[in-house]
């Protein structure tokens, strides 16, 4: 296994941060939750439309981005490196103190699996990364995976209750790949997604794709939306927690039909492209066909061989 010595990979000079975000031949070590070694192939890692740098995961204290935000990005056969003109903003101060004594010494990053086999990352689409201190793991690539907390599922087929969309809509259907462009752009780091209880009021919202704490995958047709543990110590967590314990809530999509596009036939609605705009956890008056929540603290599964639409974090 291929280590890397981490003061050198970051560094700063005058107003610029430079170093390394993935190095091609560095391995992470395996773990029960995830049985194979980490590692991508040179060539694996396309870029977003816009790519972000932040401090420590906050992205309300983002210090660049690229194309067209101080970020130059640099892909050779041996690693991603990059190169970061620091705005003379309060977070970019701190990101330069804290590179020149030591306390940052490496990236962590957000991407989306495209093809992997076995551990190796074939194909992913960066994100975007954040500056961080030394993780507790000395190996070169150490994945960081955030607990489930809550997870539910976004299923195609099937007839939902769904009597708001309209007058003369009482049931709802998606078609397999309806959730698709929305999912894409979302993991893309484009916009975010909210998860709520039914506003977005500090004391309704429950995680932000943006935050890390909602994650959105799909598998065999099946979007399973998770909320991390994170979410549990919110107001709109505990409260959620407690309805569960009494009218057991279920996860409903709500849509941008102005981007989505369906077909209606009497009664029933039938979506070919569902466009997200937020995610409603919440008790319905008619939750027949809508997926219950699972809460609790739950375990990662051994994950399946080739996955899409899947945001991770690896710290370098």
């Amino acid at each position: 296994m291929a280590t890397a010595v981490r003061e050198t990979r970051i560094r700063a000079a005058g107003n610029t941060i430079s170093g390394t975000v993935v190095s091609y031949g560095d391995t992470a070590p395996s773990v029960p939750e995830h049985p194979y070694p980490e590692s991508f192939l040179p060539g694996s890692i396309k870029l977003a439309d816009s790519v972000w740098v932040d401090l420590h995961h906050d992205r309300e204290r983002a210090i660049g981005w690229f194309p067209g935000g101080g970020l130059t990005l640099t892909d050779t056969p041996e690693a991603l490196t990059f190169s970061l003109e620091v705005p003379p903003i309060p977070a970019g101060r701190k990101a330069l103190a804290e590179v020149e004594s030591g306390k940052i010494t490496g990236a962590s990053v957000t991407y989306t699996p495209v093809r992997e086999r076995e551990g190796v990352q074939e194909e992913v689409i960066l994100q975007g990364f954040a500056l961080v201190r030394n993780p507790a793991f000395k190996a070169s690539t150490v994945r960081v995976r955030a607990g489930r907390w809550a997870t539910a599922e976004l299923k195609p087929g099937g007839r939902r209750n769904c009597k708001c969309v309209g007058p003369d809509c009482e049931f709802i259907e998606f078609d397999d790949d309806a959730f698709d462009d929305s999912i894409v752009e979302i993991n893309a780091g484009e916009r975010d997604l909210v998860a709520h209880t039914g506003g977005f009021g500090p004391e309704q919202v429950l995680a932000t794709v943006f935050a890390g704490t909602l994650r959105l995958r799909k598998v065999d047709d099946v979007v399973t939306v998770e909320l991390d543990d994170a979410v549990a110590g919110t107001p709109a967590g505990a409260a959620l927690a407690a309805s569960n314990d009494a009218t057991m809530p279920v996860l409903r999509p709500l849509l941008d039909d102005a981007r989505s596009e369906f077909t209606e036939q009497g009664n029933v609605r039938r979506y070919s492209r569902a466009w997200l705009q937020s995610l409603l956890f919440k008790t319905a008056q008619f939750p027949e066909g809508w997926s219950r929540i699972d809460i609790g603290h739950i375990a990662d599964a051994d994950p399946p061989r080739k996955r899409a639409d899947e945001d991770y974090l690896l710290c370098l």
